[in-house]
């Protein structure tokens, strides 16, 4: 059995920290949990294989820019033999509030563009998702918070979050479908 961990976020050094890279952040924290690190496995994305607890584990990280992740996503299902049940992808969300997570077995892409793109490649929306808020709807322009880096104080609960969440990710990773 497979695992494909997918963090979304946007590529390159004015990303890094941005609220729309929370997907980045929680695959770093979880590759750095599992000591490993991420290469350039293809110009699509960066990823790791690893074995934990008895699963083929694969994290990714889309190259591709958010609104385009879906090519990156379905290019390592195919390369893999990735069941649909078996993806989890991390990634922002503006209708919760920061701090705020929300696991989902399925559903839509809920107006995400990283969503839309990865349920468009796939053709399916049965795939796992865990949502990180990061608030955003009272703010108006929400490609200006989107893109807008976290301040001092929300980094400082974004890790909490993070930290808090990594069991839950470990959890999907040895949950055994059949």
């Amino acid at each position: 059995m497979k695992k494909l961990i997918v963090g979304l976020g946007n590529y390159g050094l004015k990303y890094i920290s941005t609220r729309h890279n929370i997907g980045f952040m929680f695959v770093d924290v979880l590759a750095k949990t599992m000591n490993c690190s991420f290469s350039r496995i293809s110009p699509l994305y960066d990823a790791v294989k690893i074995n934990y607890s008895d699963v083929d584990v694969i994290l990714l990280k889309p190259m591709t820019y958010m609104n385009l992740s879906g090519k990156a996503v379905v290019d390592m299902v195919k390369k893999e033999d990735i069941n649909i049940s078996d993806i989890l992808v991390i990634c922002d969300d503006v209708d919760i509030p920061l701090g705020g997570v929300r696991l989902r077995k399925n559903g839509s892409s809920g107006g995400h563009n990283g969503l839309i793109s990865i349920i468009t490649e796939l053709q399916t929306d049965e795939f796992a998702r865990l949502k990180v808020g990061i608030g955003g709807r009272e703010h108006g322009d929400l490609v200006d918070h989107v893109l807008g880096k976290f301040t001092k104080q929300e980094l400082e609960e974004v890790k909490i979050v993070i930290e808090e969440s990594i069991t839950t990710i470990i959890d999907f990773i040895k949950e055994v479908r059949k």
